[in-house]
């Protein structure tokens, strides 16, 4: 049901299908960034590549590489996006932190 609402997104979808795949797409981008800073860190791997990330929210790379064209096109959306994912990755900090 997820992929239904997701695919319906990619198109000329709802509002509130944009606003799931944008959710959806938050949260995978969040864990790309926290994989990406624990690599850089040197901290022992998670054992995660980006397409592990993409599959484990029931995307496939392929579904993810038509969302990103999505953003590509729709820039005042991904930078709506760009806004929830720097939030999300401040609550993880603040949650790390114990604030």
């Amino acid at each position: 049901m997820l992929l239904m609402a997701i695919a319906g997104a990619c198109g000329s979808g709802s509002e509130a299908e944009r606003a799931a795949t944008d959710s959806l797409m938050t949260e995978i981008f969040v864990e790309l960034h926290l994989l990406q800073a624990r690599n850089s860190l040197e901290l022992p791997p998670l054992g995660l590549a980006r397409d592990s990330v993409i599959v484990h929210y029931g995307l496939t790379p392929d579904e993810f590489e038509t969302h990103m064209r999505y953003y590509a096109d729709h820039p005042a959306a991904y930078n709506a996006l760009q806004n929830k994912i720097t939030d999300r990755l401040g609550e993880e900090v603040h949650t790390v932190r114990g604030y």
